[in-house]
């Protein structure tokens, strides 16, 4: 996993809006990783982390595209939100598995518990989101 860094911007610029959007999406599943391996921390947490990288990878793609970066959570909707042109290609089952855990990994009371090989398969869900979106940066 290649993370974008500071030296990657001119020191007298911003980052995009596309550049910001991305290196969030890369830091949550960071934060993802560090709560999966530590073990500390309710997975479920994990899998909001994960499905916020893919969230937020998928807006930073819609800010390269310079499309409508719309204000909603569904990664399905926000996929459908590219120009044809533009559409990275992602598997609509990585967003499937992701996409509950908006909500249900901040309330997940009616939930049950994320194991280990679960929470490790929305990260690696993530990753491929993360993966394919990456390439409209470029």
């Amino acid at each position: 996993m290649a993370l974008w860094c500071m030296s990657d911007q001119r020191p007298d610029t911003e980052p995009s809006p596309a550049l910001r959007w991305f290196r969030l999406a890369e830091e949550d599943l960071i934060a993802a990783r560090v709560l999966l391996r530590d073990g500390s921390a309710a997975l479920r947490i994990a899998g909001f982390l994960a499905q916020q990288a893919a969230e937020k990878a998928l807006k930073a793609g819609l800010f390269a595209a310079n499309a409508a970066v719309p204000k909603i959570h569904g990664l399905s909707q926000l996929h459908a939100s590219y120009p044809p042109a533009a559409t990275p290609d992602i598997d609509h089952d990585d967003l499937d598995i992701l996409d509950p855990w908006v909500i249900d990994g901040r309330y997940a009371a009616d939930l049950p518990d994320l194991g280990a090989i679960e929470a490790d398969e929305l990260l690696a869900a993530a990753q491929r989101v993360i993966d394919q979106v990456r390439h409209l940066l470029r």
